[in-house]
């Protein structure tokens, strides 16, 4: 029979490091750091969302096969933004990526961003149906839909029936926009960016959302696109893109011509939970590198930050000889010569000069 002594001793030994990824995860959930940190983004809901991050991982093989400190970042950031990651609800999603995790949230999570905004006198977004589109001008983005007593394949939900998706919003100062893509359009992006899909391709697998629900993920591509060019981005949304790391930050510049959105002020504030996840981690020591030997990986940074600074500094240059010349009548900016190409004014004004 165990002595009260012996309890207390056992009760006050060490506890020994968990040595599966499943008993990892736990340790970082009962942390008292982490709890406090999920207590203060959930309030109530904390606890529930602690035990949605262990099922999310017992319910996924390839989540099991990555490593537990990238789960519990991916997990910190979808609390920070307070979206469940339980797949089946559809607003964000814990996503394998070899052996990391990445938080990706979903379409809607984006609509519940939208409507947190108080931006949005109206949002909604849908795939459509070979029978319901009547017309699509990819030119100049306008789309007709057929008389809905035609509509007959929404009944059926049958995905090979889908050719496209659509979104459309109204702020509550009156603006409205809408967008389309077809599915070709929306799996050639998947490819192009998602390098989990890519993966599946490469290997014949279907384990990203891509492979497994291409619907949603084209629901969520045409709202993505039509909010990065026309949509209001809140401080939340901005997380959440930026959360997505370059998937999105690509698209982003491409779709929409404007500057990536990964400023040092966002990444700090998205950077947070990450650290937090990381700072319960005991059992695993950083290699360090002997004294007197220079580290590949670090002498591999400063070259590419030194890369961009040079590029950086070229973009500068570029835009000052750009703006070099003013004209003194009509003030126009232009790059060289000594007539103003607007108003042939030879009033020229050099700025290096």
């Amino acid at each position: 029979m165990t002595t009260a002594k012996e309890q207390t001793e056992t009760q006050l030994a060490p506890k020994k490091p968990a040595t599966t990824a499943l008993g990892k995860i736990q340790e970082y959930v009962s942390n008292p750091d982490v709890k406090e940190r999920l207590k203060q983004m959930l309030g109530e809901r904390a606890g529930a969302f602690a035990n949605s991050i262990i099922n999310v991982f017992k319910n996924s093989v390839s989540l099991q096969k990555c490593e537990p400190a990238t789960i519990m970042s991916a997990s910190m950031i979808a609390a920070s933004m307070n979206l469940p990651i339980d797949p089946a609800l559809g607003y964000a999603a814990i996503v394998p990526y070899g052996t990391t995790a990445q938080f990706q949230i979903m379409y809607k999570g984006l609509i519940q961003l939208c409507i947190r905004s108080g931006q949005y006198a109206r949002i909604h977004n849908t795939e459509v149906y070979a029978d319901e589109l009547k017309y699509y001008n990819p030119i100049t983005g306008k789309i007709e839909f057929n008389d809905q007593s035609v509509y007959k394949m929404r009944a059926a939900k049958d995905p090979a029936d889908v050719v496209g998706y659509y979104s459309c919003f109204k702020l509550t100062s009156g603006f409205e926009c809408e967008n389309y893509i077809t599915t070709t359009e929306a799996m050639a992006h998947g490819k192009r960016f998602s390098k989990a899909y890519q993966y599946d391709l490469s290997q014949g697998k279907k384990a990203s959302l891509w492979s497994l629900d291409p619907v949603a993920m084209g629901k969520k591509t045409s709202l993505k696109m039509l909010l990065g060019k026309y949509g209001i981005m809140s401080i939340e949304m901005q997380n959440a893109f930026v959360a997505e790391g370059d998937d999105f930050n690509d698209n982003w510049q491409e779709e929409s011509g404007e500057p990536k959105l990964g400023t040092e002020a966002v990444k700090s504030k998205i950077g947070h939970s990450k650290r937090k996840a990381k700072t319960v981690e005991s059992t695993e020591v950083s290699p360090t590198v002997p004294e007197g030997e220079i580290d590949p990986e670090t002498e591999a940074k400063k070259k590419e930050a030194l890369d961009k600074l040079a590029a950086s500094e070229a973009a500068k240059k570029q835009n000052k000889e750009k703006d070099r010349y003013r004209c003194g009548k009509c003030k126009h900016i232009f790059a060289n010569g000594t007539q103003c190409p607007k108003c042939l004014s030879l009033d020229v004004i050099d700025s290096q000069e």
